[in-house]
């Protein structure tokens, strides 16, 4: 992974068989990073992990093969607790065809070229009665 920061925007560029939430859990770390929001991501993944909220938790489901990134939006959250990655994920197959999810997990095949936003906005993810962690923005 090699990665730039310009103003308020880092540049990533990921590789062959790299994992997602890897990289960004590094990227937290590397430019101490409190909030930061996904602007752009393109690519393709393999060893895929989608999650579906079933109302209760998370049912995870893993895909073999690639897949086309066809959108990626999220955002991450340097938290006490750890850092907070939350990401949705649409992916296209050979067919042309898509699905999606919450992403869970996934290793770069080829390539991944990403763009974030840094905020120093402090936001917190906190149990709900839903059962889902939301947004508490802090002071």
């Amino acid at each position: 992974m090699k990665s730039k920061k310009s103003n308020e925007f880092i540049f990533i560029r990921m590789m062959s068989g790299e994992n997602i939430f890897e990289n960004l859990n590094k990227i937290i770390a590397e430019y101490k990073l409190q909030t930061a929001i996904l602007v752009s991501s393109v690519g393709m993944l393999e060893n895929v992990e989608l999650g579906y909220f079933n109302g209760k938790k998370y049912e995870g489901k893993k895909f073999d093969g690639c897949y086309e990134l066809l959108s990626l939006q999220g955002n991450l959250i340097k938290q006490e607790d750890g850092n907070v990655i939350h990401l949705h994920a649409v992916l296209g197959k050979e067919d042309t065809s898509t699905f999606g999810g919450h992403l869970l997990n996934a290793d770069i095949k080829f390539t991944n070229e990403m763009v974030l936003l840094i905020s120093d906005l402090k936001i917190e993810r906190k149990l709900e009665s839903n059962g889902l962690k939301g947004w508490t923005l802090q002071k």
